[in-house]
C-alpha cells in the first residue's frame, strides 16, 4: 500500500473528507487482502459467489469471517466452495470501514421436519449436544446441557419462524422435542431447545429420512385442469384455465401459488390466473407449476366463424278443407345443414295475428317436423319456423282451397 495511513495515529482534527478518503483507501487494501491471502476462499451466500477470508479463532468450532461490506448477515448459511460444508454465521457482523467481521460455526446436522402444510423442509444448522456456547460476543462463557436435552442454532427464516413447542425431530436417530422456541436472543437465528422423547415410532416416523411425524402429514399433492389437456378456440374469444389442487384426497385453495406460463406469445398471452387472451391463430401450450408439478394444456386457436343462419320449409303452399299436411324444415350455418332443434307455429297472413284456417295438429322438433290440418274456410296463413337460438326463421304462406 503506497499511501501513508496518517489518520490511523493522528489525534488532529480532521474536516471529514479525509476519513471518507481513508475509508476507501481501507477497503481498496483489504481487496487486496481478499486476493493475495492463502485463508481467502470462496463461498456461497444465497446462491451468489463471495470471495472471504476464513480463519480460526481462539474458541474451538468456531471461526472468524472477514468480507467485504454486505456481503453476508447474521443467519446467513455460508457454503465453502473448497470443503463442501455449510456454515451458519452467528453473530450480527461488525464493520471496521476496512472489511466486515463476524462468526460461523459449522452445520453439523440437517433439521428436518413437516411444517403445517405438509411441505418437507430440510435447514442446515448447528447442533449442540452437551455444552452450549454462547452465541454472542463473551465467548468464555457456556452453558452445560443434561445428558437428554439438545440445542439447535437455525437460520431464522419463513420456516423455521413457525417452528413451535412440542414440534419433534429426529436428530441421530433418536426422537427429540421442543421444550422452548428463542428467537429474539440472537438476530437472525433460532435458538430451539430439545428435550429427549423417545417415542421413535416407525408408524408415523421416517426412518428413512429422518423425519418425524412423516406419515399422514407430508402432502400429496395432486393438480388437475378441469379443461382437458386439449382445447380449441376462435381468436376473439377469451380461456379461463381452470385447475384444482388436492392433497390428500381433499381439495385445497392455493391459487395464490398457481404459476401460469405460455410457450409463445406471439400467438396468446395468460394471466397470473390463467385467463388466456389470443392474439393470432395458431397451437400453444400453456403450463401450469405448483411446487414441483406441472401439467400442460393445448389450445388450438383458430379463425372466428361468422355465423349464417337460414331456414327452409319443406311442403304444399295449399290444403284443402279438413285435410292434413305435412310439413319438415331445415336449418343450415354458412350453407350446411345443421341438426337443431325447431319450433312451428301459424298466424294470420299479417305475421301476429292469429289464425283460425287451420292448426297444427303435432310437432316434432327433432325431426324438424309438423302436421297442419285446415279448416273448412277459405283464405292464407302463414306457418313459421324458428331453431332453438332463433337465428334462424321462415315463414311459408299457405292457401286453404276449397274440395272442389
Amino acid at each position: 500500500m503506497s499511501k501513508s495511513w496518517y489518520l490511523m495515529g493522528s489525534h488532529s482534527r480532521v474536516s471529514g473528507f479525509e476519513n471518507d478518503d481513508f475509508s476507501l483507501f481501507a477497503q481498496s487494501g483489504f481487496d487486496e487482502l481478499l486476493a493475495d491471502s492463502p485463508e481467502s476462499t470462496d463461498v456461497l451466500i444465497d446462491g451468489i459467489t463471495k470471495r472471504v477470508i476464513i480463519q480460526q479463532s481462539t474458541k474451538d468450532g468456531v471461526l472468524n469471517i472477514l468480507s467485504r461490506f454486505g456481503d453476508y448477515k447474521a443467519g446467513d448459511i455460508v457454503f465453502n466452495i473448497s470443503n463442501k460444508l455449510n456454515f451458519l454465521v452467528t453473530q450480527r457482523p461488525y464493520f471496521n470501514k476496512m472489511y466486515q467481521r463476524s462468526k460461523l460455526e459449522e452445520c453439523n446436522i440437517d433439521l428436518r421436519w413437516v411444517d403445517e402444510n405438509g411441505s418437507v423442509h430440510s435447514q442446515p444448522s448447528v447442533l449442540y449436544s452437551n455444552i452450549r456456547s454462547n452465541i454472542g460476543i463473551d465467548e468464555d462463557k457456556t452453558m452445560i446441557l443434561p445428558s437428554s436435552r439438545r440445542q439447535v442454532a437455525a437460520q431464522y427464516n419463513q420456516f423455521t419462524s413457525k417452528i413451535k413447542k412440542e414440534k419433534r425431530f429426529i436428530i441421530g436417530g433418536e426422537a427429540f422435542e421442543v421444550i422452548d422456541v428463542d428467537c429474539v436472543s440472537d438476530v437472525g437465528i433460532v435458538n430451539l431447545s430439545l428435550r429427549s422423547s423417545g417415542d421413535i415410532n416407525p408408524v408415523k416416523d421416517n426412518l428413512e429420512l429422518g423425519i418425524a411425524d412423516y406419515y399422514g402429514n407430508v402432502a400429496d399433492y395432486q393438480l388437475a385442469i378441469l379443461n382437458g389437456d386439449y382445447i380449441s378456440i376462435e381468436d376473439k374469444q377469451t380461456l379461463q384455465i381452470n385447475i384444482e389442487i388436492k392433497n390428500r384426497s381433499e381439495v385445497v385453495n392455493v391459487s395464490d401459488e398457481l404459476i401460469f406460463a405460455i410457450d409463445d406469445e406471439s400467438k396468446a398471452t395468460i394471466s397470473s390466473t390463467g385467463l388466456l387472451t389470443p392474439v393470432e391463430k395458431g397451437l400453444v401450450k400453456v403450463s401450469i407449476s405448483f411446487r414441483d408439478i406441472t401439467k400442460t394444456l393445448h389450445v388450438n386457436i383458430t379463425a372466428s366463424t361468422t355465423n349464417n343462419y337460414s331456414c327452409e320449409i319443406v311442403g304444399d303452399d295449399s290444403i284443402k278443407y279438413n285435410m292434413i299436411k305435412n310439413f319438415r324444415s331445415t336449418v343450415f350455418n354458412n350453407g350446411i345443414e345443421r341438426d337443431d332443434i325447431t319450433n312451428y307455429w301459424i298466424t294470420d297472413i299479417d305475421g301476429s295475428s292469429p289464425s283460425s284456417l287451420a292448426s297444427i295438429l303435432e310437432q316434432d322438433q327433432i325431426l324438424h317436423t309438423c302436421k297442419i290440418k285446415a279448416n273448412n274456410k277459405k283464405g292464407s296463413f302463414l306457418l313459421h319456423c324458428q331453431n332453438r337460438s332463433k337465428l334462424a326463421y321462415k315463414n311459408k304462406k299457405i292457401e286453404i282451397k276449397s274440395l272442389i
